[in-house]
C-alpha cells in the first residue's frame, strides 16, 4: 500500500504544475476561439492568430498614445474613473502598482539578496526595487511552501548581501521548503539533533 501512496503523491507532484499551466491555457484559447469576431472564418486558430495579433497591436498602440500629453490626460480620466468605483479602484490601483513595478522598474537593484541576522545567520529575500522614506530598503520575505505569503519588511542596505542565486532557483528552494538547491536535485540527508549545530 506504502507504494501505491509513494506512486500516487509522484503522480500528482508531476501533473498537477503542469494541469495548473494546460488547463488556463486551454480554457483561454477557447474563449478566443469563441469570440464572435471574424465570424466568416471558420478556422479557430486563424480567429485566436488573429485575436493575438489585434491584442498585440492595441497594446502598443496604447503605450505610444501614453507617450503623449493626449495620453496622460487619458491615462488621468482612467484614473479618476476607476477611483470612483468603489470596490473595483484597489483591484485596479493594485494591478496597476503590480505592472508598472514589474515591466517598468525603477533603476534600482531587483531579485534575490541575503539579510544579514547576524553570526552565520542568513535570511532568503527579494529585493522590490523601493526605499522606504527613512532610506532602508524594502524587501519581500516569502513564505515557504508558499511563496505568494511573506513580509514585507525595512532593511538597512548594509545588512543585505548579494544572493549567488536566481529568482527562479530561490523560488524553487522555498517552495521545497529547504530541500532542493533550486538546481531540480533534492538533497535529502538524514541528521540527528546533536548534528544540527555544527553545520
Amino acid at each position: 500500500m506504502r507504494s501505491v501512496r509513494r506512486a500516487f503523491v509522484r503522480g500528482v507532484v508531476t501533473l498537477l504544475p503542469v494541469a495548473v499551466v494546460v488547463v488556463p491555457v486551454v480554457w483561454l484559447y477557447g474563449a478566443v476561439a469563441d469570440l464572435p469576431v471574424l465570424p466568416g472564418v471558420a478556422s479557430a486558430p486563424l480567429r485566436v492568430t488573429v485575436v493575438a495579433v489585434v491584442a498585440g497591436t492595441l497594446t502598443l498602440s496604447v503605450g505610444y498614445l501614453m507617450r503623449t500629453g493626449v495620453g496622460r490626460w487619458l491615462s488621468g480620466g482612467v484614473d479618476r474613473l476607476m477611483n470612483a468605483l468603489v470596490g473595483l479602484r484597489t483591484v485596479y490601483n493594485a494591478a496597476k502598482n503590480s505592472a508598472d513595478s514589474l515591466l517598468v522598474g525603477n533603476g534600482r537593484p531587483r531579485g534575490p539578496t541575503k539579510i544579514d541576522a547576524g553570526g552565520d545567520f542568513r535570511i532568503s529575500a527579494l529585493r522590490t526595487g523601493n526605499r522606504s522614506p527613512a532610506g532602508r530598503e524594502i524587501v519581500f520575505l516569502p513564505g515557504a511552501p508558499d511563496v505568494t505569503s511573506g513580509f514585507v519588511v525595512e532593511v538597512d542596505p548594509d545588512r543585505l548581501e548579494e544572493a549567488d542565486e536566481t529568482t527562479v532557483s530561490l523560488g524553487i528552494r522555498l517552495i521545497s521548503c529547504g530541500f532542493s538547491d533550486g538546481d531540480g536535485e533534492l538533497r535529502v540527508q538524514r541528521a540527528g539533533i546533536e548534528d544540527l549545530g555544527e553545520r
